[in-house]
């Protein structure tokens, strides 16, 4: 297993491990966050915007707020990430923290999404009231815009992450730009996203 773990300044200590082959994970903390110069962790805000999950990278998140973080590293590492005494950066994120309850698919207006390895790979999947533990975090978008999957592009790290989340899945001979939209005539030697792969065509 790929595992990682965080010690956070000031004298706390929090734990963040990547058990999984890609690397990622949700974090909820109630501590602003400063991810400027961690080496190998990216993190990721998610908005919705034109019925699509954008992920966002920040590098200073406030109090309160869920990210997905994505390591680059291989094997055990250890990082500190610096405690900030506030961040005055505006961030806005989907996710929502965990409680260490079950979570049910749908909740009200909402849909709420686990981050899961399943059938189509690592992404986000409908929560089936799953438990989110305390400190973990889990994506919610308003039911008009439910999806019964949303992939995390294997290129998130290069900040290429729209993905529609409207209609079924983004599976079979669609192919989509960069920023999440559907192509009926794909041309040759451009960039798009295809059964959830970055590919040239």
């Amino acid at each position: 297993t790929t595992g990682i773990s965080f010690s956070i300044y000031k004298g706390m200590k929090q734990s963040v491990d990547f058990t999984n082959s890609s690397s990622m994970r949700t974090l909820w903390t109630t501590h602003p966050l400063d991810f400027s110069h961690i080496k190998g962790v990216k993190a990721y805000i998610a908005a919705i915007a034109n019925g699509q999950v954008q992920f966002t990278r920040v590098r200073r998140v406030p109090a309160e707020t869920g990210v997905l973080l994505v390591s680059a590293r291989q094997g055990n590492a250890q990082s500190s990430i610096p405690i900030l005494d506030n961040v005055t950066d505006q961030v806005s994120s989907e996710f929502v923290a965990g409680s260490g309850k079950a979570v049910p698919s749908t909740d009200g207006e909402y849909t709420n999404y686990i981050l899961n390895n399943g059938e189509n790979g690592l992404g986000f999947y409908l929560a089936n009231n799953q438990v989110v533990a305390i400190g973990k975090a889990y994506l919610r978008t308003k039911s008009s815009q439910a999806a019964a999957y949303i992939s995390i592009p294997s290129d998130v790290t290069t900040d290429i992450s729209s993905i529609p989340t409207t209609g079924t899945s983004i599976q079979g001979n669609t192919y989509y730009t960069l920023d999440g939209i559907p192509v009926t005539t794909p041309q040759k030697g451009k960039l798009y996203i295809h059964n959830h792969k970055k590919i040239t065509y």
